[in-house]
């Protein structure tokens, strides 16, 4: 049922037979609530709110009048011909957990006939950037993503870029995983709400690790088409020891002292 009558008493006879028009005095608005990656938080279809009230400004204090979406996301009110604002309805735990729902709200105008085409639907976000690596082959190279509820995500690297779409907005921490190469930065904490480029991540160097019996120096060069070129002289501590070579190349490690 789409539209609506007072229901009146008409006295019809001989002496008035005819019956007088019936017109409509209210129609139902109507549309509909879709979410296609909702937050674990999320109240589901069929739970959901949609809101109501008149946009005239004497009629600002008017209370929200709220129905329920069905298990399709589909809803319906019950209007006189007039001007309306709707909003769909979500929580201070579902926000906090990314969930957004567009539009914030939808003026509509109900004149003579039923509204029937309201759309609210869940807004995702995408989260792109680069890594720059020595000599530009990037192969292998994985960059995470790890929301403030503890959602992952993962972007492999092409050609220098990564792009992850159809995430929640909200927070993120974007880190870089490839542990034989260092990196002047390993993790950038971004917040996005719609599309947002991040920080690059740029690698420094490479990976050598040692391991020695006791503390020691070593005198590290590399290789040069004539000669070999000093890096530097570094303290090693018994056990592990890790440094980041600045570019890649035949090193020679020459014991300096040991202690």
């Amino acid at each position: 049922k789409q539209w609506y009558q007072r229901r009146v008493a008409i006295t019809v006879g001989p002496n008035n037979p005819t019956l007088p028009d019936i017109r409509a005095n209210a129609y139902q608005l109507c549309g509909v609530l879709e979410m296609s990656t909702p937050p674990a938080s999320a109240l589901p279809l069929g739970q959901r709110k949609v809101g109501l009230r008149p946009s005239a400004e004497e009629d600002s204090n008017t209370a929200l009048v709220t129905t329920s979406t069905d298990t399709s996301g589909a809803f319906c009110f019950k209007v006189s011909p007039g001007k309306y604002i709707l909003q769909a309805l979500v929580g201070t735990q579902e926000v906090r957990d990314g969930l957004r729902l567009a539009p914030l709200k939808v003026d509509v105008t109900v004149t003579s006939g039923p509204v029937d085409s309201i759309q609210f639907s869940q807004s995702l976000a995408t989260l792109h950037g680069t890594v720059v690596c020595i000599g530009g082959d990037c192969a292998g190279v994985r960059v995470h993503l790890t929301s403030g509820a503890g959602v992952g995500h993962l972007a492999e690297v092409e050609s220098g870029a990564r792009r992850v779409s159809a995430i929640l907005p909200g927070e993120y921490k974007v880190t870089v995983d490839y542990p034989a190469w260092c990196w002047k930065e390993t993790e950038h904490t971004v917040t996005v709400e719609d599309v947002l480029e991040t920080p690059s991540f740029e690698q420094s160097g490479y990976i050598m690790k040692l391991e020695v019996s006791h503390a020691a120096e070593l005198n590290f060069t590399v290789a040069g088409d004539n000669e070999n070129t000093d890096v530097g002289t570094f303290s090693l501590e018994k056990g592990t020891n890790r440094f980041c070579l600045k570019k890649p190349g035949v090193y020679n490690l020459v014991p300096y002292a040991c202690h």
